[in-house]
Order: structure tokens, then C-alpha cells, then sequence
């Protein structure tokens, strides 16, 4: 194995860290944890190591595996967020919501319209 699980570790969440979409972040899980990803890759690759070092090793893969799948979901989370309050700023320089009028219920003017045709035959 060329580099060890820990530099893999660090090795992702500096890429992590410096992604600024969500795009990346996927391709980055992908990259990492995926069927064909570094992190599946070295697990496979274990059964190259001495016989005393393969449960150790194995047992930190999986945790850093799973680290990584945290930080992969946190990033995205943190990502839609930051998108979704980008969105609800708001410019008091806009003007002001118009008011809309109502208006009267349909019974209401048809009752009105039958007084001012009463009122015009009394006159």
C-alpha cells in the first residue's frame, strides 16, 4: 500500500475543506468512497498485510470510512444551508408591498344594485 489510511484521512478532508460546491462534494465522496473509490480500494488491499497488523488496520479503515461519510453529508448539509440563507436576505432598498383592495361579496353588490333600482321606480 503506497500511503497510509491516515494520510488518506487528512489527504480528504483538506479536499473537503476547500470544496465551495455541491458538485464537488459528491465527486469527492465518489472519489473516496465509492465501489471504485481509495478508501474501498485499501480496504481491499488488506489482506496484504501481515496476519497481526490486518485487525487493527481494518478497524480504522471502517472508522475513517465512516468519518468520511459524516463529513461528506455535514459539507452538503452546510452547503444547502449557507445556499438557502443567501436567499432570504432582504433589500430594504425595494420598494414597499402594495396593499391589494378587497372587495364586496358577490350577494352584497347584487343586494345593493337591487336597492338602487328600487330606489329609482319610488322616485
Amino acid at each position: 500500500m503506497e500511503r497510509t489510511i491516515e494520510q488518506i484521512y487528512e489527504e480528504a478532508f483538506k479536499e473537503i475543506k476547500s470544496a465551495t460546491d455541491s458538485e464537488r462534494i459528491k465527486a469527492l465522496s465518489i472519489r473516496y468512497l465509492g465501489r471504485k473509490g481509495i478508501i474501498t480500494h485499501f480496504l481491499r488491499n488488506i489482506s496484504n498485510l501481515p496476519l497481526e497488523k490486518r485487525p487493527e488496520v481494518g478497524k480504522r479503515a471502517n472508522e475513517v470510512k465512516k468519518s468520511l461519510d459524516t463529513a461528506f453529508k455535514h459539507a452538503l448539509k452546510h452547503l444547502e444551508t449557507k445556499s438557502l440563507q443567501k436567499d432570504y436576505r432582504i433589500d430594504v432598498s425595494l420598494p414597499g408591498r402594495t396593499i391589494q383592495q378587497g372587495s364586496l361579496h358577490p350577494i352584497t353588490q347584487i343586494t345593493w344594485q337591487i336597492c338602487e333600482i328600487l330606489k329609482k321606480n319610488w322616485v
